[in-house]
């Protein structure tokens, strides 16, 4: 047992950068196949028609599994200029509430996810197409990604909860305003 003291808990920077790299290598191999398609397609007068659907099963499952890094890391697109006049307990409270609707999303698409690919499983579902190919494997970026999601929403409510107790009546939010970034350099 002395093995389980050595095991640590791994880090979200960590995890964070393996998520991304993977949703890269997915979006880097969609691109390459819809390219691939597009030469085939144009020059050589021929194409597979289950590229057209590769390309966007790649390019949605870098998308769901980046979706959790980036809200945690506050890149997500939001309308700010309001959320910067408050301050404090108002902003606080603003920003669980707007927890809310996040959490309530993402659990119904883990829900309605899982028996998506289940009842696409048991059924035998596939895509008819030059190959036949199972409809679940795709799908499970659904169930998956929003389960990203969620857990990255939790740990965001959790730091948000830290940063109001630790700043108290200062408190505006734990991410960087559009306005507020630095300018870049005239170099």
């Amino acid at each position: 047992m002395k093995f389980l003291g050595k095991l640590r808990k791994p880090n979200i920077t960590n995890v964070t950068s393996l998520i991304y790299s993977v949703a890269g290598v997915m979006l880097l191999i969609g691109v390459t196949i819809g390219f691939g398609q597009v030469i085939a397609r144009y020059i050589f007068r021929t194409g597979v028609d289950i590229t057209i659907d590769l390309v966007i099963w790649f390019v949605v499952w870098a998308a769901l599994l980046a979706s959790g890094p980036v809200l945690y890391e506050g890149g997500q697109v939001n309308v700010d200029f309001i959320l910067l006049k408050f301050k404090g307990t108002r902003r606080f409270v603003i920003d669980m509430i707007n927890f809310l609707p996040l959490f309530i999303y993402s659990g119904l698409l883990i829900y309605g996810g899982v028996w998506m690919v289940y009842s696409d499983y048991v059924k035998h579902m596939v895509w008819t197409r030059f190959i036949h190919f199972p409809q679940w494997p795709p799908k499970i970026a659904i169930p998956l990604g929003m389960s990203l999601m969620l857990y990255y929403a939790i740990l965001w409510a959790r730091k948000t909860v830290a940063d109001y107790r630790r700043q108290g009546k200062d408190y505006s939010g734990n991410y960087i305003p559009i306005t507020e970034l630095p300018e870049k350099s005239k170099c």
